[in-house]
């Protein structure tokens, strides 16, 4: 009693995938979705410490309640990040199309970045 409907589903997989240059490929996998989208805040940060984005901009859509976002484990972390480092953080909807391809509560990042190894970045 008193648990939300989240917390009573068994524990998913979240893939996290990488779409660069015309190629996509799974690149890590956490236990839960929460975790996955803290990956995602971790590596945008990541990049601003590491001085690898190519543009101030980090933008973020969310095939759900985007205001449900900010409550995520590592946002805040994320928006301190781009504060220290002069950085915007863009947090919009995801687009009708890109919500029926990816599914509910997905999370999509883009940044335009040297390359790098995104393994190393989660």
């Amino acid at each position: 009693a008193g648990r939300t409907l989240e917390e009573t589903r068994p524990v998913t997989i979240t893939p996290i995938t990488r779409g660069h240059r015309g190629e996509s490929a799974p690149v890590a996998r956490k236990f839960g979705r929460a975790k996955a989208q803290q990956a995602l805040f971790t590596m945008a940060q990541n990049m601003m410490e590491r001085g690898l984005l190519q543009s101030k901009h980090v933008c973020f859509s969310y095939s759900g309640a985007v205001a449900d976002i900010g409550a995520q484990p590592g946002y805040k972390e994320l928006l301190g990040a781009a504060k220290k480092h002069n950085a915007q953080v863009h947090l919009v909807p995801m687009s009708v199309t890109g919500s029926v391809n990816v599914g509910p509560n997905a999370l999509a990042l883009g940044v335009i970045a040297s390359d790098h190894q995104v393994d190393s970045l989660l």
